[in-house]
């Protein structure tokens, strides 16, 4: 028993502190870091060199604590590059009507791969429409497994709770418990 409550804490150590690495390591790739709070075009310029490879990564978050507020995000982008070719444009938006913990949360994203075909510059216009904030990071030649380590650690830490979770409810389970002097 003592055994699964050491290896549950492994794997959250090793959870909490691969996590931090991993974004230690994304932010080597990041050329562009901009949150947007205001309900307003915005205009960012990525310069991009041939045959590189960039990631756009959007996310949207809105959160109301007030009665009857239900939280609403909804933002805009479009991305181009400066000799007018279009590469991708949406419309992302979400809505949370549940209470957690007092706050009614809304978030929603994107990421979007491109790579590039010749050296210049893209131009990314990022509108929020509704909502509190928006995140805008921009990657350059970031790896697959840096971009997916994040998550695997996220999957060690929770494995790692629910083991240890487990592992303490066993012990405090009546089947667990002996008694010193049983009766005959």
């Amino acid at each position: 028993m003592m055994k699964k409550r050491n290896i549950s804490i492994a794997f959250i150590i090793i959870g909490v502190l691969g996590f931090v690495w991993s974004q230690n390591q994304k932010k080597k790739y990041r050329v562009l870091q901009e949150r947007v709070s205001n309900y307003q075009p915005n205009t960012f310029n990525v310069n991009a060199q041939t045959g590189n490879e960039y990631l756009f990564s959007f996310w949207g978050n809105d959160e109301e604590s007030g009665l009857q507020q239900w939280a609403n995000m909804e933002f805009t982008f479009k991305i181009e590059t400066q000799s007018g070719n279009w590469i991708k444009e949406d419309t992302i938006s979400a809505s949370e009507s549940e209470e957690k913990g007092g706050v009614r949360r809304a978030g929603n994203g994107d990421d979007i791969r491109y790579t590039a075909t010749r050296s210049e510059n893209i131009i990314v216009t990022a509108t929020l429409l509704e909502g509190d904030y928006l995140d805008l990071e921009v990657y350059e030649n970031l790896p697959d497994k840096t971009y997916w380590f994040p998550v695997l650690f996220i999957a060690f830490f929770i494995v790692g709770l629910v083991l240890f979770l487990k592992a303490r409810n066993a012990k405090n389970t009546p089947a667990n418990h002996v008694r010193s002097n049983p009766k005959k």
